[in-house]
């Protein structure tokens, strides 16, 4: 358990939203600092955003955050903003993020994939996804599929599908990796509710999923729970 709480507690990925090239041109938005003190926050701000239908810029926010290490992070922003100012693309964004949320299926998959523009992402409409309802979905990347695909049997997950990778990078979006998304999702909210208790302070998937990210990244170890 004190790995656990070592890797949530050492995870620090900071993002400068005004580095966002096209900052001057969303007043209002790519102003802060996003650390993991705030980053709840940051969360709450995108789904109202989504829910009360207003202020399609917390999605570019959102995806600038995530896309922060990315070469092409600026164009794959503006890309996004620019598709959902249209006020019909926004509208299905929205209704996508909210089926998805309550129906997690491929089909919903493949709509919010289409909603954001991303008809060949997985990490980033996912992304969306786990800010939309932090409670219930955690994100998934390379470093979540490469840690999922050596641990998730020591977790007493190993007859369950891993993702689909190209050489240990790229999450490939077919029906396979969708599977092992829905079982890695709940694998985090399975460890969200044993965290919780056992640590005596609330743990959200989002939470664990960090805690995983971190300590795939710095090659530390995470104890199975009873």
């Amino acid at each position: 358990m004190l790995k656990w709480i070592k890797a949530r507690n050492t995870y620090n990925y900071k993002v400068d939203l005004n580095e966002f090239t096209g900052a001057n041109n969303n007043p209002g938005y790519f102003n802060c600092i996003i650390t993991p003190k705030n980053l709840v926050m940051f969360e709450n701000r995108f789904t109202r955003s989504v829910k009360r239908g207003v202020s399609f810029e917390a999605a570019g926010e959102v995806c600038f955050w995530k896309v922060y290490k990315f070469p092409n992070r600026d164009g794959l922003t503006k890309r996004l903003l620019n598709h959902l100012s249209v006020p019909r693309n926004w509208s299905e964004f929205r209704k996508a993020l909210h089926e998805i949320a309550d129906n997690p299926s491929y089909g919903n998959f493949k709509r919010l994939q289409r909603s954001c523009s991303q008809p060949a992402g997985f990490a980033l409409p996912l992304t969306f996804l786990a800010f939309y309802r932090p409670a219930a979905y955690p994100m998934a990347d390379r470093h979540i599929a490469n840690w999922w695909s050596e641990n998730k049997a020591k977790h007493g997950y190993e007859v369950f599908s891993s993702f689909i990778q190209e050489n240990g990078g790229r999450i490939i979006p077919c029906k396979q990796s969708w599977d092992a998304y829905l079982a890695w999702k709940d694998f985090c909210n399975e460890y969200s509710v044993k965290l919780s208790k056992q640590c005596k302070s609330y743990w959200r998937p989002r939470d664990v999923e960090m805690a995983v990210w971190q300590a795939q990244k710095k090659n530390l170890s995470l104890e199975k729970l009873i």
